[in-house]
């Protein structure tokens, strides 16, 4: 049960639902956490798991896996697609679209019930493109969390996502800066950085430039030159995360 948890307390187990979306045990995890009802939804390569329990349903998207071609293109396929007054990314829609005709159905079975959307990588971003569908119809996303999102869209079609999103970085993941904000991509959400200390920072733009300046000059000395994809590794989110809700609960 998601509700009444505190932030960290949700976040934990939505990346650890994140983690075990790339994996064949979501119906154990599901069940772990209390849901009671799980489905495994896979269309031409994409993938997500959903549960739901008496009160709520939980949508955990998988992430890029480089051993499915389809994954690839599909972050490849950058061309701008118009929507809602702005744009959106064609190839992490076209994903998105394939399980949502299964999702919403799950999501109607389970009508009235307060729903959390969750996902890593690519999965981040086919998560909060189904809560725009989903909000869309009406339904009740109550929160998204996502974990090494890369942009989604402009910042004319993210205004229409009203939903609550924590959207989780460790320190230098190389994704969430792609695609380029130059190309007019932007993010939608809390940023919520995890700082070489582990910390959960509100540092600003400058200062996180600094710290990850000073993180790339100690990998270039310790012949360490991929720290960027490293870091974007959902088991170290969530292992990062369950640390500080350890702390916290202390």
């Amino acid at each position: 049960m998601l509700k009444g948890k505190s932030r960290l307390g949700q976040s934990s187990d939505l990346a650890y639902l994140s983690y075990v979306a790339y994996s064949d045990s979501g119906k154990e995890a599901y069940k772990l956490l209390g849901y009671t009802k799980y489905k495994a939804i896979a269309v031409n390569g994409a993938q997500c798991n959903v549960g739901s329990n008496t009160a709520e349903v939980v949508i955990a998207f998988r992430g890029t896996q480089i051993t499915e071609v389809n994954d690839v293109f599909a972050d490849l396929d950058v061309i701008k697609v118009a929507e809602d007054g702005g744009f959106v990314h064609q190839g992490f829609k076209n994903e998105a679209m394939k399980l949502w005709p299964e999702v919403k159905a799950w999501c109607n079975q389970n009508s009235g019930k307060d729903i959390y959307v969750t996902g890593h990588s690519l999965g981040a971003s086919m998560a909060l493109y189904t809560a725009y569908l989903l909000k869309k119809e009406g339904l009740p996303v109550v929160q998204v969390i996502t974990f090494g999102q890369p942009r989604l869209g402009d910042t004319k079609f993210l205004k229409n996502i009203p939903v609550p999103h924590l959207r989780y970085v460790d320190l230098d993941d190389i994704v969430p800066h792609v695609p380029p904000a130059n190309w007019g991509y932007a993010h939608h959400g809390e940023l919520c950085w995890i700082d070489s200390k582990g910390q959960i920072s509100k540092m600003g733009a400058f200062d996180r430039w600094k710290e990850g300046l000073s993180v790339l000059i100690y990998s270039m000395f310790n012949k360490h030159p991929f720290k960027g994809i490293e870091d974007h590794d959902i088991h170290k989110y969530m292992t990062k995360i369950t640390a500080l809700l350890e702390k916290e609960t202390k």
